[in-house]
């Protein structure tokens, strides 16, 4: 995309979403027109996600955030795996405030002979049915056990969201973990490192969809990627 054609879908897509652009830039978070938490993925990504989510979906992510807080309020169950404690106790803090109550016991999802990971237990949160378990890993670059934490859990995930640290190494432990008519998003995919998470899924047989434009409170293009079977 040449440089004239990236400035006018910017503007397009600034005038399209603007409320929640604005909101989001003024806010520092990432949210929509009514000041609602929405992942910090192209806005074209967004509105696909906002139509595949069903309610008795489990997703699992790499990186916690804006996109936990909105999963929340619309799937059974999430999983999230995050490396900064700071950052971890913001998203809480907001989890709560959706009046999510939180239990100190361990009571995650069945897990799948791990161990270790109950090490990184860090709190479960329920609201009637549903459920958010987190977990903090703060040695991510030095553990195995970052990469491997999807496939920790006994059942498999409609939607595993790769958005964090060693994305490559992630990616492909997130193939195990995986339904079969489950999708992996890909944040930041523009990035020239990421290309061989590209090839190695096209050797894979899966197919992709790329969403490339603005983000929340961002005017420089990025693009989301959704690989599926």
């Amino acid at each position: 995309m040449n440089h004239e054609d990236s400035k006018i879908l910017i503007k397009e897509q600034f005038y399209q979403y603007q409320k929640s652009w604005k909101n989001s830039f003024l806010n520092g978070f990432s949210v929509d027109e009514n000041n609602q938490p929405i992942p910090w993925f192209s806005y074209k990504a967004i509105d696909f996600i906002k139509n595949f989510i069903q309610k008795n979906h489990r997703i699992c992510e790499y990186g916690c955030g804006a996109s936990t807080l909105f999963f929340s309020q619309q799937v059974q169950c999430l999983v999230g795996l995050e490396t900064d404690p700071i950052w971890l106790k913001i998203i809480e803090q907001k989890i709560i405030e959706q009046d999510f109550k939180y239990d100190q016991k361990l009571q995650s999802l069945q897990l799948n002979n791990a161990p270790k990971l109950s090490e990184k237990f860090y709190k479960n949160f329920f609201r009637n049915s549903q459920q958010i378990n987190l977990y903090l890993n703060e040695n991510a670059m030095q553990d195995d056990d970052y990469q491997n934490f999807c496939n920790y859990f006994l059942e498999k995930f409609d939607i595993i969201i790769i958005d964090s640290k060693k994305r490559f190494n992630s990616a492909k432990q997130a193939i195990q973990s995986l339904k079969p008519d489950g999708i992996i998003i890909l944040d930041d995919s523009q990035r020239p490192n990421y290309q061989k998470i590209f090839q190695y899924f096209e050797q894979l047989d899966f197919k992709k969809m790329d969403f490339f434009g603005i983000a929340p409170g961002q005017l420089s293009l990025k693009n989301t990627t959704i690989f599926y079977k």
